[in-house]
């Protein structure tokens, strides 16, 4: 009795498992409800399902994949499906399906499902066809398959591996997006477009070979893809688009293509273990940010007759020593090199007309640098921060000097200015405590605010004769200030009492044109001075000191 009842125990399971797996073939599009009984729905793990199918049917398969949790003991969950050989017929019942197409959202969300076989003759995998799949593991494709669509298998972090077909043209936007644990890509040659995003997030991908004849790199397309350190372009790529490589943080090597003319935005932004680049001479647009946060980017050659390096184009890039611009570039954005701290050198080109706000803004290890004559236009912080930077020379057509422009460069020493220079200011020179002479040319007409506050070194001071108007604070803790000529005939307004605040006026020589010494002793704050000597008025004054 004990060995029958043993016996029994052993057969029960095998039963079970025999009816958790269950082959049908479909004898007529529509009929498989027939063959699959609601009774045995959800007592199927592993499904076969051969012959022609049509929506009525998909609406079926849909609705035991869909089911992701067991909701008694005589229930399972499916967790491989074999449809090789069924066949996708056009059809209004159920989900509209056409030929050879599977539908949008098939098995969104089937978290259960681990393995799935496609047609045969399957076409096209529909817009979020395994979208958030989360467990599926193995996906075969069929050689018939021609377009994946948009957000195809979005999410499915289980998946290793994955063949495409060779007769593949077209991969949605996002199709593998979140894909994180596929570990590499071979696009084939067949494959004509990838959208944008269509690998981004695939966080274990490592290396990726694009054979197809595409022209661009969408968007994003491998974006957050932080284990990818090789990647094989096409000769075909023409433009690279925005955040396409950004925070591949192990992209060690990159060969841009020849035929390349554009690469957008925060292309490789964040592409932290990329040492070198050659950008090539077919590229005409560097988008901003392009290669922002490359810590590890020290050598950049540019060989194309690029016009503009854009906003932050090489922000933060920590390693970056010594890079040579093409005599084509006109401008220089907002932000290009701001941050790079070892960058020691640079020549600018005389193509140059303009510098942008914060271009140069912390490169701690720029030691020099020569503004070329073309140069209108100089923007606000350009250079502030620069310690190492002991001298500096505009020549061109600048009129202004802008808001904290050279401020904190505390090794400036020499500055030469332009004739063209009318105005100074706020705090464009503040805390350059290496800085020992100024002299202002004499179509200099305004200081602003803190012009030259903290300049503690400055010893001597020349303002130009067209001078009307300092702004408070202008020479505030000039501590070392011995001398100022001022060549203005009328004396020039003090907008505060504070314009040579902690300068000892007593002691301090002030000097003057001939026969305004008056003038200057009646003038609020000259007043202050103690000793006022008028001089011979000087009708031309240098550059610079």
């Amino acid at each position: 009795m004990k060995k029958l009842i043993v016996l029994a125990l052993i057969a029960f399971p095998l039963f079970a498992s025999a009816q958790d797996v269950m082959t049908v073939t479909v004898d007529s599009a529509g009929h498989l409800l027939k063959q699959i009984t609601e009774a045995k729905m959800y007592k199927i793990s592993d499904l076969t399902v051969k012959g022609q199918i049509n929506g009525a049917d998909l609406s079926v398969i849909q609705t035991i994949a869909s089911r992701n949790k067991v909701k008694s003991d005589t229930t399972v969950l499916l967790k491989k499906l074999d449809l090789t050989d069924a066949v996708i017929v056009e059809g209004k019942d159920g989900m509209k399906t056409k030929a050879g197409e599977l539908p949008d959202k098939m098995f969104s969300g089937c978290k259960s499902l681990e393995t799935i076989a496609l047609p045969n003759t399957l076409v096209s995998i529909g817009d979020n066809a395994f979208d958030g799949c989360k467990n599926l593991v193995v996906v075969t494709i069929p050689g018939s398959v021609k377009m994946i669509g948009a957000s195809a298998f979005s999410g499915c972090k289980a998946i290793r591996e994955l063949s495409l077909p060779q007769s593949l043209s077209q991969i949605g936007k996002h199709a593998f997006d979140g894909c994180e644990g596929l570990t590499q890509m071979d696009i084939p040659a067949s494959v004509k477009s990838i959208g944008a995003s269509s690998f981004s997030d695939c966080v274990a991908l490592a290396n990726v070979t694009i054979n197809g004849n595409i022209p661009v790199l969408e968007s994003s397309l491998f974006e957050g893809c932080k284990a990818l350190a090789s990647v094989v372009l096409p000769a075909s790529v023409t433009e690279i688009g925005s955040a396409a490589f950004q925070n591949c943080k192990s992209l060690a090597s990159i060969s841009l293509p020849t035929s390349l003319k554009t690469i957008s935005s925060h292309a490789f932004d964040g592409c932290t273990s990329l040492p070198s680049v050659v950008i090539p001479a077919s590229v005409k647009t560097l988008g901003g940010h392009a290669f922002e946060d490359c810590g590890s980017l020290a050598d950049v050659e540019i060989d194309g007759a690029i016009s503009e390096l854009a906003t932050a184009t090489f922000k933060s890039c920590n390693n970056l020593k010594s890079i040579a611009l093409p005599s084509s570039i006109n401008t220089i954005g907002d932000n290009t090199f701001d941050g790079c701290k070892s960058l020691s050198s640079i020549t600018l080109p005389s193509s140059l007309e303009k510098i942008g706000d914060h271009a140069f803004d912390g490169c701690l290890s720029l030691t020099s640098i020569a503004v070329p004559n073309g140069v209108k236009k100089i923007g606000s912080h350009a250079f502030e921060g620069c310690k190492s930077m002991t001298s500096a020379a505009i020549t061109g057509f600048v009129k202004e000097i802008d808001n904290d422009t050279f401020s904190g460069c505390s090794s400036l020493a020499t500055i030469q200015l332009p004739v063209t220079l009318t105005q100074i200011d706020d705090e464009a020179f503040e805390n350059c405590t290496s800085l020992k002479s100024i002299a202002l040319p004499n179509a200099v007409i305004q200081l602003g605010s803190s012009a030259f506050d903290g300049c503690s070194s400055l010893t001597d001071v020349e303002l130009s004769n067209s001078l009307k108007k300092i702004e408070r604070g202008a020479f505030k803790d000039c501590i070392s200030l011995t001398t100022i000529r001022c060549n203005a005939a009328i004396p020039p307004e003090c907008k505060s009492d504070n314009v040579f605040k902690k300068i000892n006026v007593a002691a301090c020589h002030l000097y003057v044109p001939n026969g305004c010494r008056n003038l200057y002793t009646a003038a609020k704050v000259w007043s202050l001075f103690g000793n006022i000597s008028e001089m011979v008025l000087v009708t031309t004054i240098g550059e610079g000191k």
